[in-house]
């Protein structure tokens, strides 16, 4: 994790000097926006309101012209920044500074490279420059700033589908400055529900410091201060403003950059050069031995999803102080993760290029070597291209109506050869559940949608268990095994070496889980990963499995079943009965009290599950826990119990004296072959887990319905072969 300069390559124009403006990274380009330099030349205004293009691969920079209504005057310390794939720039002063102070928000589209100014509803911020801007869900948040005369650190948030504006915190007192309240030119972060602010300057001048930072939390809405604890050796970074802060992982930022006032000199000087990690779960400050190459403040910078932290421009200090501070164009680029081996390839590649503009001028030569075409989509500048060609199109109606297509579909389904096409087709066009799903009776949702850079945020093992989670929440949906509610509950542990599970977000439906949708929690239900939904979890019911799966490392993955049949046996005095072949299958069972600890709020099992070896738990009016070490053996209890339960609800009627309850010999018998995996019966080579061959052959009929499971079958006479 260091600093490198990069050089760009040829000798086309490039942005000129300058600082205040800002930038935000997307998978191919880094982009600049607005900026300022000083000029007493009356052709050469001071302000740039444009936007330069920054290719990773091209090494190239490209001013880019733009439409629509876009920021004319407030291009400097503007906010800036990426949220679900717009680009949103809010606030910006002109110059001279504070005289022309903008509230208005604007949203950039990279792809036509068009501006709309969007017009705020209920309330509007005041004009500030200086702000932070940062998005979390549908929500975009304002905080603080300043028009030179007043400095706030008062927040807003936008509802973005409607553009509705609410202030929801207010300027706090600054311990820091007995002069006066609020801040600009701070850096703001997201971590769980709580706005984290780093630095800033206020009204006299000062920089803040590091030991104390102020939190906005989101659900009490009010401002709060954490202490945060030194580098044992480095002690605290210096106060700074006019800096950069990027997330590290999931519990750490890191910061550079930046400068602060000196009040006796009444100058500003650069921090020092090195990066500095914050810890939110230690609340602690370390010094890394990573360094900027050239320290800046005022500069711009920008993550993409490569985990590339990219920097451009800025003021640089001279060696002495009688010469006034510089601006450069000068570009940086720092890796955070450790890239794919893909990633690293591709670079090497077009290291080897003498000029990279043969990616543009000779495309073909990539398929001459074998370079997936992806390569070049994902990684050359012209999506806006692109949009214009595919409006340059027929419209599908256009094309369904026309004779060349009935032609042409009229020779493929009377083809003998063309199998392969017809179930492509038919995967296209057909993707309706063929099964007696009780909720979903219209389109399948894909249950494995990590796809593409999506699929890098996770492990390949913890992929694959997403998927077949996802898989079991449609199988209990089909069923009818939800009763169409959202409440029901099945989780999964991740792996036996950390204590975090995955889960469906509480608000959808079984039918519209899918594999990116599940969020992942730790034992005490707070979110690791919140998935691809703004949804969370019912951390109160989590508290429960969470008991289980801590006193029972043998269980990986708990389904609660609530049917009718399930609830009534669970609140039987005579339990759960060997009555039939479904209840010897299931094994024996044992019943367990839920405590609540009314301190914490969280729900557990009472202490006999320590003592338990059992994978039924029954909840004594309140269902059972059919449980597994895989999700294959605890879809495969599920199954049986639900038979069972149903069976006893029917034979108890006659009488509980009336029931002939089978021997400890035979239920040792029934779960001896079911042991042996393979329904009991199995012949072949193949050695399967208890209830893996079920499991695989209800995936193959999810998958022949359009599901498109991502299961992975083990045995080639039965495996379905997705062609999508």
């Amino acid at each position: 994790m260091q600093f490198v300069e990069v050089t760009p390559c040829g000798s086309k124009a490039q942005p000129h000097p300058r600082s205040g403006h800002r930038a935000v990274a997307t998978y191919s380009d880094f982009w600049i926006w607005g900026g300022y330099f000083p000029s007493h030349n009356p052709e050469r205004p001071p302000m740039f309101a444009e936007l330069w293009r920054f290719n990773y691969a091209l090494r190239q920079w490209t001013l880019e012209p733009t439409t629509g209504d876009a920021p004319d005057s407030t291009v400097a310390s503007h906010s800036m920044c990426v949220h679900r794939n717009h680009v949103f720039v809010f606030g910006g002063t002109g110059y001279p500074f504070g005289r022309n102070v903008s509230n208005d928000l604007f949203m950039l589209d990279l792809k036509r490279l068009q501006w709309k100014k969007l017009q705020l509803q209920n309330q509007q911020p005041h004009p500030v420059y200086g702000a932070s801007l940062i998005g979390k869900g549908d929500y975009l948040y304002v905080l603080c700033g300043t028009d030179s005369w007043r400095y706030c650190s008062d927040v807003y948030e936008i509802h973005l589908p409607t553009l509705c504006c609410t202030q929801i915190g207010y300027t706090f007192d600054e311990p820091e400055d007995t002069t006066g309240n609020g801040r600009y030119r701070q850096e703001a972060l997201i971590y769980g529900d709580k706005i984290f602010l780093f630095g800033g300057g206020s009204n006299s001048g000062l920089a803040f410091a590091f030991e104390l930072l102020p939190v906005f939390d989101l659900n009490e809405r009010r401002w709060s201060f954490v202490h945060t604890n030194p580098d044992p050796i480095h002690n605290f970074p210096t106060a700074r403003k006019f800096h950069s802060i990027f997330p590290l992982g999931e519990h750490q930022i890191l910061m550079f950059g930046g400068a602060n006032f000196d009040q006796t000199a009444g100058i500003h000087t650069v921090t020092e050069a090195y990066v500095w990690i914050f810890d939110f779960e230690k609340l602690e400050w370390s010094r890394s031995s990573s360094s900027m190459i050239q320290p800046t403040y005022f500069h711009a910078a920008a993550m993409n999803r490569r985990g590339e932290i990219w920097s451009h421009g800025g003021v640089i200090q001279r060696s002495t102080h009688d010469l006034p501070d510089e601006r450069i164009t000068s570009i940086y680029k720092m890796h955070t993760k450790v890239p794919d081996l893909t990633e690293v390839c591709w670079d090497r590649f077009l290291n080897c290029l003498a000029d990279r503009n043969v990616l543009i001028s000779q495309p073909h030569l990539l398929t001459q070597l074998n370079i997936p075409h992806f390569y070049l989509s994902n990684n050359m500048p012209g999506e806006s291209d692109n949009q214009a060609t595919l409006n340059d199109r027929p419209s599908v109606t256009t094309l369904l109506n026309s004779p060349e297509f009935y032609t042409e579909l009229n020779n493929l389904l009377i083809s003998d050869g063309n199998k392969e096409s017809l179930e492509t087709l038919s995967n296209l066009l057909l993707p309706i559940t063929k099964l007696d799903a009780t909720v979903c009776k219209g389109p399948v949702l894909p249950v494995n949608d990590i796809r593409g850079i999506d699929s890098r945020s996770y492990s390949k093992n913890e992929r694959y268990l997403r998927c077949k989670l996802a898989s079991l929440y449609r199988v209990i949906d089909l069923y009818g095994w939800n009763y169409g509610t959202c409440y029901n509950h099945v989780s999964v542990r991740v792996n036996n070496s950390t204590d975090q599970f995955l889960t469906k977000p509480n608000g959808l439906a079984f039918h519209e889980v899918t594999g990116s949708s599940l969020v992942k929690v730790d034992s005490n239900g707070s979110k690791i990963d919140p998935g691809s939904t703004t949804f969370g979890v019912n951390a109160l019911s989590f508290s429960l499995y969470a008991s289980v799966y801590k006193h029972r490392p043998d269980i990986n993955c708990i389904i609660h079943v609530q049917t009718p049949a399930v609830a009534a046996v669970a609140a039987m005095k005579c339990g759960f009965l060997a009555l039939c072949q479904e209840a010897l299958i299931c094994g024996p069972a044992t019943s367990h009290e839920i405590q609540i600890d009314l301190d914490t709020n969280r729900l557990s099992v009472d202490e006999g599950v320590q003592k338990s070896t059992a994978k039924i738990l029954i909840l004594p009016n309140h269902g059972i826990l059919a449980c597994g070490a895989n999700i294959e053996e605890a879809w495969h209890i599920t199954f049986h119990l639900i038979l069972a339960c149903e069976s006893q609800l029917r034979a108890v009627a006659m009488g509980i004296d009336n029931l002939i309850i089978s021997s400890d010999q035979a239920a040792k018998q029934v779960t001896n072959t079911v042991a042996a995996g393979g329904g009991g019966v199995n012949t072949t080579d193949v050695k399967w887990a208890i209830g893996e061959l079920e499991w695989s052959t209800l995936m193959v009929v999810l998958d022949r319905a359009g599901y498109h499971t991502g299961y992975i079958y083990r045995e080639p006479l039965i495996r379905f072969i997705d062609k999508q």
